[in-house]
């Protein structure tokens, strides 16, 4: 049989033992070493506020991670997915997609990729009306 412990919980388990004890000593010790006890005590209560402030700031790095790639594997997603699988197979160089002037023209066959696009950061949200069977065509 194997017991898990979740990290979080051993975490919190350590650190109330840790002041468990600097509190018995604290009540036991004489005025001399009490300052030095409050201080070890403060210091770790510090060390596991920091602890669990980065630790939350993993959390939600994490839960970031999973949006985006959540974000990245939906359908509206495809379009764009498929213009990139293209450039990273080298079947498509992206200096094609790009406009060399400002208002200048672009081959037709370089424009239609760079509409797979659609408009920017409003496609990203799922925007786009372009369904998987036009980007096959």
């Amino acid at each position: 049989m194997r017991i898990e412990i979740p990290t979080n919980y051993a975490v919190v388990g350590l650190f109330l033992a840790v002041e468990g004890l600097f509190l018995y000593a604290f009540a036991r010790s004489n005025d001399h070493n009490r300052a030095t006890l409050a201080f070890a005590a403060t210091a770790t209560a510090g060390a596991f506020a920091l602890h669990t402030y980065l630790a939350g700031i993993d959390e939600r790095r994490i839960a970031n991670a999973h949006a985006l790639i959540q974000r990245w594997n939906s359908p509206e997603m495809l379009p764009v997915r498929v213009v990139l699988r293209e450039i990273t197979e080298n079947r498509l160089d992206p200096e094609t997609l790009e406009r060399k002037v400002k208002g200048g023209e672009l081959l037709a066959e370089a424009d239609q990729k760079r509409a797979l696009y659609g408009d920017g950061p409003q496609f990203l949200r799922g925007a786009s009306n372009r369904s998987a069977a036009q980007i096959s065509e």
